[in-house]
């Protein structure tokens, strides 16, 4: 849906979602510095956000088993960690694929992911060390790139898995290039997303809808497998 993110958010009934999970603008565009062949994000959508009428809606949506997790740097934490509701956690995606620092300051290596929680939050605790940051940046896993802040769909699958469970509602009110949604899909979520540019919705519209084709043409390969032999001898992919 092509629609700003609080007001898409104000569509929904209260308490109707299990997760939102979002990627906000970080409020870290600069003035155009430029080195080899790196270019930080300048763009007008990411100077002005304000986080806290979104934090508002997202709060009235959520259930009460549910999680509000958005993506942020430095330049915004403080004001999420200022605003009334429960922190559980802040979750570092140090990734290893820094970006060179363009000024007199340390190579920012780290992504932050603010992890509201609410009483009876769902936490589905994987085995193992339960860590991020052996996600790489998109383009690492053969990702085409679409947007300059775009999250690779592993991280987003990690985060869905832990979080939310098969057909729970997932709410990306920013969704830039749909990865989040491209996610939920793979794993079994329903999901809601918007996007105030028309191009990144067109985009977002294009790549869920590739998805939905090689989902339902594995649905039609495994539909014929079962036809032609009997079910009862037949082992479906991934079961």
């Amino acid at each position: 849906m092509c629609e700003e993110a609080t007001t898409l958010l104000k569509t929904l009934p209260n308490k109707s979602v299990d997760l939102v999970l979002s990627d906000p603008p970080y409020n870290a565009s600069n003035s155009n510095l430029k080195m080899w062949n790196y270019k930080l994000v300048n763009e007008k959508w990411d100077k002005t956000f304000d986080p806290i009428p979104f934090l508002d809606e997202a709060f009235r949506v959520i259930r009460d088993w549910g999680s509000v997790m958005v993506f942020c740097s430095y330049h915004l934490l403080w004001k999420y960690l200022m605003y009334p509701k429960k922190v559980q956690q802040i979750i570092h995606w140090n990734h290893v694929s820094c970006v060179p620092s363009l000024t007199k300051t340390y190579h920012p290596c780290v992504e932050y992911i603010v992890w509201y929680s609410t009483p009876r939050y769902t936490f589905n605790k994987p085995a193992g060390r339960n860590v991020i940051n052996d996600v790489k940046k998109p383009y690492q896993y053969g990702e085409e790139k679409y947007h300059p802040t775009q999250k690779p769909i592993v991280l987003m699958e990690r985060l869905l898995k832990v979080h939310s469970n098969e057909w729970d509602l997932v709410v990306d009110p920013f969704c830039w290039s749909g990865s989040t949604c491209v996610a939920a899909a793979k794993l079994n979520r329903k999901f809601i997303w918007g996007d105030i540019d028309p191009q990144y919705c067109g985009i977002a519209t294009q790549r869920i809808n590739e998805l939905w084709q090689k989902i339902n043409q594995n649905k039609d390969l495994e539909k014929k497998m079962v036809d032609g032999n009997d079910e009862s001898q037949v082992t479906i992919a991934g079961e």
